[in-house]
């Protein structure tokens, strides 16, 4: 006699402090933005609600006079003794503490609406660097144990992706460049990555909700809009392709890659089935192709 839905429904236990993922109604977007310098990846973050950007690159120079633009100056050596972080005379700035204890602090007190920009991977993995190898460990023998160096880096990458930025309320942004990946004999593989040094680099998409490839490319015009275009776009006419091309200024376009291809490996946990290959690098266009939230 085979069992009815009711009957096995009887028999599977819910815990008390778990809920159904349709009754979700805010679901955080952790996103990651990958690309060469230049490509408009802080541009295309800052069109998200409410930004507030930690600036380690200080690279808002072209967005100055905009007062919806919240800066965290994480390259300010004074903002960083401001948060009680010390360095000794003589030594680099330790941004590394000073960023840290701003995030446990400070993340927390954002709300859902609220957007935080991490600008960019590589000058919050040199603020690590710089600051880790003030103190060198060594083993019983006198050598230097480097191995202690990468893995109390995984440590507190791991840490800042884990904890914080997976159990704040406000939307996470992660802005990083890109590199050639090498396989273990180190020849490349023709496949761009994030531009990251040790184990963590393996971990860190694994962290984000959405990856994507930031890419600028040349306005077109109506005679080189074919149908391959237009599917990569999710569109169906030029008129279509080329309203989207009037929302920016000059002679270039803006998009993301939510698509892997032969040389990128994407991350559309967000998007719905059927997201193009290629968006508008930019919120709503980001909103038009999210899963519904109910």
């Amino acid at each position: 006699m085979t069992e009815t839905n009711t009957q096995v429904e009887q028999e599977i236990y819910t815990p008390p402090d778990s809920r159904t993922l349709d009754t979700i109604h805010s679901a955080q977007i952790r996103l990651g933005i990958q690309g060469p310098p230049g490509e408009g990846k802080t541009h295309a973050a800052l069109t998200f609600p409410f930004p507030v950007v930690g600036n380690i690159d200080r690279g808002l120079g072209a967005h100055i006079g905009r007062s919806d633009i919240r800066e965290i100056p994480f390259y300010d050596p004074n903002w960083c003794k401001a948060q009680g972080i010390t360095w000794k005379q003589g030594e680099a700035v330790n941004r590394r503490d000073a960023i840290m204890k701003w995030c446990r602090k400070e993340l927390f007190k954002f709300s859902t609406k609220q957007t935080f920009i991490m600008d960019a991977s590589t000058g919050l993995e040199a603020a690590f660097d710089i600051e880790q190898s003030k103190y060198p460990y060594y083993t019983k023998s006198g050598e230097e144990d480097k191995f202690v160096f990468w893995r109390e880096k995984v440590n507190w990458f791991q840490e800042l992706f884990e904890d914080i930025f997976k159990s704040v309320p406000c939307n996470i942004i992660y802005i990083c460049h890109e590199q050639l990946e090498r396989n273990s004999k180190g020849d490349l593989t023709g496949k761009n990555n994030p531009l990251f040094t040790g184990q963590f680099k393996d971990k860190l998409v694994s962290h984000l909700t959405d990856h994507f490839r930031q890419h600028c490319i040349d306005k077109k015009s109506p005679d080189k809009i074919d149908e391959k275009i237009l599917t990569l776009w999710g569109m169906k006419t030029r008129e279509e392709f080329l309203e989207m091309q009037k929302q920016f200024i000059g002679n270039s376009v803006y998009c993301w890659q939510t698509e892997g291809d032969d040389i990128f490996s994407a991350k559309a946990s967000s998007m719905k089935p059927g997201t193009p290959r290629f968006i508008p690098a930019n919120y709503d266009a980001f909103m038009k192709w999210r899963k519904p939230i109910s």
